[in-house]
């Protein structure tokens, strides 16, 4: 075999074997490339926040204060349920209702809930007494009364409407966008009242009827827990949130 033979056929085994080695390449290889470039997924990198949640409770110390009844008589109807003021919520376990507990100002979470909350109107009066909503978000306003109410929105922006709803059934639904606790009232019932809390982000709750609140899905971090009720000074306390757990807080209230 001559010398020339010899080198064409060292040619022809090395392209056949880039080619073989080039239609043999592994799923794995082609796996790792598209998680390091880029360029390699249309979807780009992905980018996953580690999230826990916090949860606790809002303690009342001192007298529970005796709830004033009220009389709605011409509300009642055939509802033979009376109602009470509701300014200050104390529960059986000694505990606060009505508390909103909210992070503020958390970056890179700005997503709206597609939840509507419903205030309802039953008795002359609204429930619930407290809701808490992001900025953005819609409430509906229902009438469960045979009795005329009207709606006053005493907020500020977008969150103001005075409008009437003379009967049962009625739904009336309203974005509020304000960051603010606005009040809401009845002025055909002058003691009819309740609040919304329009806040700057997702992250909220209000304590409920054992005085105890969550608010899950928090990226990993340290924040300052704000909380907010309608006639005690407004509190903070910090909290750190760890992946896959709960932090714990407790917010403390005494009788004035």
């Amino acid at each position: 075999m001559s010398r020339q033979t010899i080198q064409i056929s060292l040619l022809l085994l090395a392209a056949a074997l880039a080619i073989g080695c080039k239609r043999t390449r592994t799923p794995d290889a082609i796996a790792v490339a598209i998680e390091t470039d880029p360029q390699a997924s249309s979807s780009g990198p992905k980018t996953v926040v580690a999230r826990g949640s916090i949860r606790g409770k809002a303690t009342f110390a001192g007298n529970a204060p005796t709830p004033r009844p009220i009389n709605n008589q011409a509300c009642h109807g055939n509802h033979p349920k009376p109602i009470v003021e509701e300014s200050i919520v104390v529960n059986p376990n000694g505990t606060l209702k009505n508390v909103v507990v909210y992070l503020k100002e958390v970056p890179g979470d700005s997503a709206i809930s597609s939840d509507t909350p419903i205030i309802d109107q039953v008795d002359c009066h609204y429930i619930p007494h407290v809701t808490a909503v992001a900025a953005g978000q819609k409430v509906i306003f229902k009438s469960s009364d045979a009795t005329l109410h009207n709606v006053n929105m005493q907020g500020n922006g977008a969150n103001t409407g005075n409008f009437a709803m003379p009967g049962p059934g009625m739904a009336s639904p309203r974005k509020v966008a304000d960051v603010e606790f606005t009040k809401v009232k009845c002025d055909v019932h002058p003691w009819m009242f309740c609040w919304i809390a329009v806040l700057d982000g997702p992250y909220f709750a209000v304590t409920d009827d054992k005085g105890e609140f969550e608010i899950k899905n928090v990226p990993a971090g340290t924040y300052t827990l704000n909380a907010w009720h309608e006639l005690f000074p407004p509190q903070t306390t910090p909290v750190a949130v760890v992946a896959d757990k709960a932090a714990e807080a407790t917010l403390a209230y005494k009788a004035p």
